[in-house]
C-alpha cells in the first residue's frame, strides 16, 4: 500500500499541467484531509511523503501552497514505480 499512496502523491504533484519543465505552483483547494481521503492515504502518509519530496528537494511547501522545483524527476519517479509513463 506504501508503494501506491506514495505513487499516489507523485501522481498528484505530476499532473499539473505544464507547459515547460520549469518550476510550477499549485495550491491545495481542499483540506489535507480531504486530499489524502482521495488518495486513500492517511493525512500523517501525506505529511511523510511530502517531507520526503521537501528534503530530496524536489517541491518546497508553504501551507496550501506547493512549489513544485523538479517536475521531470519526479515524473520520473512516478514512471519508475509504476512502469508505465504519464
Amino acid at each position: 500500500m506504501e508503494n501506491y499512496a506514495s505513487r499516489s502523491t507523485e501522481v498528484l504533484l505530476a499532473g499539473v499541467p505544464m507547459f515547460s519543465n520549469l518550476a510550477a505552483s499549485i495550491v491545495l483547494q481542499a483540506s489535507r484531509v480531504t486530499v489524502t481521503a482521495h488518495l486513500g492515504i492517511t493525512p500523517e502518509h501525506f505529511s511523510r511523503i511530502l517531507h520526503e519530496l521537501i528534503d530530496s528537494e524536489l517541491i518546497v511547501v508553504n501551507s496550501k501552497n506547493i512549489r513544485i522545483l523538479d517536475l521531470p524527476e519526479i515524473k520520473r519517479r512516478v514512471d519508475l514505480t509504476s512502469g508505465e509513463s504519464l
